[in-house]
């Protein structure tokens, strides 16, 4: 349990560490180890991305503040330093201010691309709909008008074939009463 409390970062972090005070280096290892969500002793003392993630973030935060002091001492030592600074403060403020509106413009475009992304594709279902709809009513009307016309032709070789049977069993018939005609006769 007392490991726990004294930080044992791998040395892959030495480069890191080496720029941290020991009382930040003690802050993060309490902050890695008790968290909602806690490493083990054994993943913050190891490589771990999230070891990685937060001293890096440190790092970066701690040489920040340094350097804002260091600006602050050259501010106060310097005649009009302070109006230099105030206005350099302004104007990072401004430049978040910028990189915000920027990014939420990025993630309204982001959102747009995707919303016109989905109603093109809704188009394109719709148009395949109605293309598969109109071939399909083009076949219903080829193959209506293709089976009325076999239709007609039965028809009319139907009809054709009954004249043809009437008049072969008229000339049956009469070759029949010619030939019993001539039975009779002689």
């Amino acid at each position: 349990m007392s490991n726990s409390l004294f930080p044992s970062f791998h040395s892959h972090y030495t480069t890191q560490l080496n720029q941290l005070s020991r009382s930040i280096k003690n802050d993060i290892w309490r902050r890695l180890t008790t968290r909602e969500y806690p490493l083990t002793v054994e993943e913050a003392s190891s490589i771990h991305p999230v070891v990685k993630e937060l001293l890096n973030r440190e790092v970066a935060n701690y040489l920040k503040k340094k350097d804002r002091q260091r600006l602050k001492i050259t501010a106060n030592s310097t005649p009009g330093g302070n109006d230099t600074l105030n206005r350099l403060v302004l104007f990072e403020q401004s430049l978040s201010e910028r990189e915000k509106e920027m990014t939420d413009r990025e993630n309204l475009l982001h959102q747009c691309k995707e919303e016109y992304t989905k109603k093109l594709e809704h188009a394109k279902l719709e148009i395949q709909k109605t293309i598969t709809s109109k071939i399909k009513m083009e076949n219903d009307f080829y193959l209506s008008a293709e089976s009325q016309h076999l239709q007609d032709e039965h028809d009319r070789f139907i009809g054709e074939l009954r004249l043809l049977k009437e008049k072969l069993e008229d000339q049956y018939n009469n070759k029949m009463h010619t030939c019993y005609s001539m039975g009779i006769n002689e």
